[in-house]
């Protein structure tokens, strides 16, 4: 019978041989083809184009809320801001609510109200110039927004929302900045989106990141879409008349790209996708509704097809398809490798100059030194940065030393003389006591010396020890009580040296708690003191060391320069043909796997075993096909 758990384990494990072939290969690449290959395990679809192209409403057609039915979602996006603001000032994740209120970044349920407010209060940090976490935020949009499109791909997509990449605040194009190599780098899919009448958005110059660069050479990570690609005049002309199909108005597109010396890759033509959508398609209902009628089923085909490429796009597979056109992406890389080596030998001497600024900030002495003195100093820093490693080491120990140690025993005392059966002489033993145990309380460190607990050059890092008598009072009480000094009864007498020895006792626990809880205190903060003075020593190292390495760097580059950037081509022009070696080591590892599983069939002892070996070769064959296809699971 078939064990299902069995059966699910090995259907888990039908694409681990080439995941597992995928990263072994990746290792063995150049370090600067690493990134483009290593992905997080969640699939990831970033969206990136400058302010006010559409991007944050396209997100939202595409999760299927109703954007032309209501005005609620673009004034709480935009933070309160007027229209022709950018509704992103920070990273967004959208999704449904699970009702009809709004829910930002865990916060919930909120009205429109609230909602506006909060994300408005994000906009002015990052306008301000503060510094914010580049951690998504996840926004919640009221279920009774959206339309029931019943579109299941839709729903599922985990689309991320990039702040526009031209704001107007420069703010706002510094944390985009930060955010493009996180976001670039783990994207399965990343949509690039600009106006069809501002086609220059795809030049490198104008997309502005580099991360973004390689666009052209890896179809299978990035995707084109164009917004408001029915309304302008332009277009509008060419489209009122016809009939548009997808191919044509990707034509004509092209066509216009071609017309600013842009060469629109050919490859690339199933990865160029048409919209209208949001406010400019009320506003082509209001003024040419019979155009409108005629382009929307178009804009509303290329949206489904859009959908489908992302489905498709978004399989573990998918990811491995990379791998496949790495000899393109190394091309591309190769040609800008040489634009780099012209700016490189002009930006040298800038470069020096300021790495030398540095090192004079952080240590002004070095002003004018040579790299013989920078490292001697660095050295001579070390040396005192091991001392006060060494101090804290001895004071980590002393604090160890001290932590089964019975303090109580400092302030221990004994009722001493023959002892006479009077009030007297336990109100003599109990003064005689008590000023002991205040003498200990305030000699505390010297005892500590003296018991081999606490080394003398730690002396002055403890304070004096406030003594306390509070166990001592009731008895004290006790004693002033009687109105008699000699006792009638032994028994009687007795008792209340009983009670004076107990009472010294707990006062002598009492203090030594005390005294126990002081010291380490005492110690604790010294200790703080010399790890923050040894880490701030150790910063200032780290960072000389960084300066001065980053100017040694620069100086070994001033003198090969060319013949570094010469040996960095030649290593790209032997990276090519990686593809096909890439598919080499697959099938290598997918026999293998096959090899392995068929094995399985005849060896196992186990009948249920083999037969699971014999589906699984049949699974085999059958992913095999999908892996190169790009197909999801």
């Amino acid at each position: 019978m078939l064990n299902a758990p069995i059966w699910f384990e090995r259907y888990q494990r039908r694409y681990r041989w080439a995941v597992d072939a995928y990263e072994r290969f990746v290792q063995d690449l150049a370090p600067e083809l690493v990134h483009s290959l290593q992905r997080n395990e969640r699939v990831t679809i970033a969206v990136y184009g400058a302010t006010q192209v559409g991007k944050t409403t396209l997100i939202l057609d595409l999760l299927g809320l109703n954007t032309l039915s209501t005005e609620e979602v673009g004034s709480v996006l935009r933070g309160g801001q007027p229209l022709g603001k950018s509704a992103t000032a920070i990273p967004i994740r959208y999704g449904r609510s699970p009702d009809d209120n709004w829910y930002v970044a865990g916060d919930g349920p909120l009205s429109a109200d609230l909602a506006r407010e909060k994300l408005g209060e994000f906009r002015r940090k990052v306008e301000s110039g503060i510094t914010c976490d580049a951690n998504l935020m996840d926004i919640q949009i009221p279920q009774r927004l959206f339309q029931n499109t019943g579109n299941s791909t839709a729903h599922g997509l985990n689309i991320i929302d990039i702040p526009g990449i031209n704001s107007h605040s420069i703010a706002e194009q510094a944390y985009v900045s930060t955010l493009a190599d996180r976001y670039v780098a783990v994207a399965d899919l990343i949509l690039l989106v600009g106006r069809a009448d501002s086609l220059g958005f795809l030049n490198e110059r104008d997309l502005l990141l580099p991360a973004l660069a390689d666009w052209a050479a890896q179809p299978t990570r990035f995707r084109i879409v164009l917004t408001y690609g029915f309304s302008p005049k332009s277009l509008v002309v060419q489209f009122c008349d016809k009939e548009p199909s997808i191919e044509t108005v990707r034509d004509v597109h092209i066509g216009q790209m071609r017309t600013h010396d842009y060469d629109f890759p050919e490859d690339f033509r199933e990865n160029l996708f048409v919209l209208e959508l949001g406010d400019s398609v009320v506003e082509l209902e209001r003024e040419n509704p019979d155009y409108c009628q005629r382009i929307q089923p178009i804009s509303k085909a290329f949206r489904d097809a859009l959908l489908l490429s992302i489905e498709n796009a978004a399989g573990p597979y998918a990811r491995l398809q990379g791998a496949f056109q790495l000899d393109r992406v190394i091309k591309v890389r190769a040609q800008r490798l040489r634009d780099e080596r012209e700016a490189q030998e002009v930006a040298f001497k800038e470069q020096c100059q300021e790495t030398l600024a540095n090192l004079v900030a952080l240590r002004p002495k070095l002003r004018g030194a040579n790299s013989d003195d920078i490292r001697k100093a660095i050295s001579a820093l070390g040396e005192e940065e091991a001392e006060l490693r060494k101090e804290v080491r001895e004071l980590q120990g002393v604090i160890d030393n001290l932590y089964g140690f019975d303090f109580a025993s400092i302030f221990s005392v004994e009722l001493s003389g023959v002892p006479e059966k009077k009030v007297s002489w336990l109100k003599e033993q109990l003064e005689r006591c008590e000023m002991e145990q205040r003498k200990a309380s305030s000699c505390v460190a010297d005892r500590l010396v003296a018991n081999g607990k606490l080394p003398s050059e730690f002396l002055d890092y403890i304070p004096p020890v406030a003594y306390h008598r509070a166990s001592l009072m009731e008895v004290d009480e006790y004693l002033d009580s009687y109105k008699v000094d000699t006792y009638f009864l032994s028994s009687s007498f007795e008792e209340d040296r009983a009670k004076l020895k107990a009472a010294l006792h707990q006062n002598a626990k009492k203090n030594g708690q005390r005294a126990k809880l002081a010291v380490g205190q005492a110690l604790a903060e010294q200790e703080r003191l010399l790890k923050a003075d040894e880490q701030r020593l150790s910063l200032l190292i780290v960072f000389l060391r960084h300066h001065f390495d980053s100017l040694q760097q620069l100086e070994r580059q001033h003198l090969d320069v060319c013949a570094d950037f010469e040996g960095k081509l030649q290593e790209m022009q032997g990276a090519m043909g990686v593809s096909s070696r890439f598919s080499s080591k697959l099938n290598a590892a997918f026999l293998e796997e096959f090899r392995r599983t068929k094995q399985g069939i005849y060896s196992d002892a186990i009948p249920a075993q083999r037969f699971y070996s014999l589906l699984h070769t049949r699974l085999l064959l059958t992913e095999i096909d999908r892996m190169y296809e790009g197909k999801s699971f």
